[in-house]
């Protein structure tokens, strides 16, 4: 139900060109913002659930409660890859550096 709010409001602000342009530069931080935190979010979670998948298909964790070194490797692996992700959104939010371009409306 959010996400319904969210897909209109940015319908309404984005795609009708009668739209106060103040309210366009306000909105637009918040946009890229949450944008890059989802992109961040979902490219995480996919390579993480991508790499459990394969362990489980290939029965490497959890042998007569033994734990097998690929399954280390591949936890090893994930917990990099979840701090990358953390660290890719961070660069992108820093509030030191604006990567979001004025917007020019003609």
């Amino acid at each position: 139900k959010d996400d319904i709010h969210k897909g209109v409001v940015g319908l309404y602000v984005y795609f009708f060109p009668r739209m106060n342009v103040e309210t366009r530069k306000n909105v637009l931080p918040y946009h890229a913002y949450v944008g890059t935190l989802m992109f961040s979010l979902f490219v995480t979670a996919t390579v993480v659930m991508g790499v459990l998948e394969k362990m489980t298909f290939i029965k490497a964790c959890n042998n007569n409660g033994e734990m097998n070194n690929k399954c280390v490797v591949a936890n090893t692996y994930g917990i990099v890859v979840i701090f990358l992700g953390g660290a890719v959104y961070l660069s992108l939010a820093s509030p030191h550096k604006s990567l979001i371009p004025e917007p020019r409306y003609a």
